[in-house]
């Protein structure tokens, strides 16, 4: 299974690990990373999520998060489809970067576009284009 998570799935395990919700979709997100890891399943990665991720500000984390970049077994490249899909979901709500995240995957045939915003997942309930065939979810145990 094709599976995309958004900048927030990687960044979340360097966040408040005292709060519940935090500490459970850290959990969800590392389980999900052991199964590509093993073979599992498949990472798909794109431009959108190399540039947030290289945008960490703290050197470490930047360094951890290029690791877990290159278990992605699947490069997403830009083209003339993904921009279209992007700048209509953003046109119908959705922040820019958010709207990049969505058109790749859904261009590239995920199974599950995960993220851990929950303003995401609201609005990809009612424009992620059912043809896709991709589920939008918030990582849980």
């Amino acid at each position: 299974m094709l599976v995309y998570l958004d900048a927030n799935c990687f960044h979340r395990p360097f966040d408040d690990q005292t709060q519940q919700r935090i500490a459970r979709e850290t959990a969800a997100i590392l389980a999900v990373l052991r199964r590509i890891g093993s073979g599992l399943d498949e990472l798909a990665r794109s431009s959108a999520l190399t540039l947030e991720l290289s945008a960490h500000p703290v050197a470490e984390t930047r360094t951890e998060l290029e690791s877990w970049k290159r278990r992605c077994s699947r490069e997403l490249t830009s083209n003339e489809a993904i921009r279209e899909r992007a700048e209509h979901l953003a046109q119908n709500g959705l922040k820019p970067l958010d709207a990049a995240h969505v058109a790749f995957a859904e261009t590239a045939g995920c199974a599950v576009f995960l993220t851990c915003d929950d303003r995401l997942l609201r609005a990809a309930g009612s424009i992620l284009d059912p043809r896709n065939r991709i589920d939008a979810a918030q990582p849980r145990r």
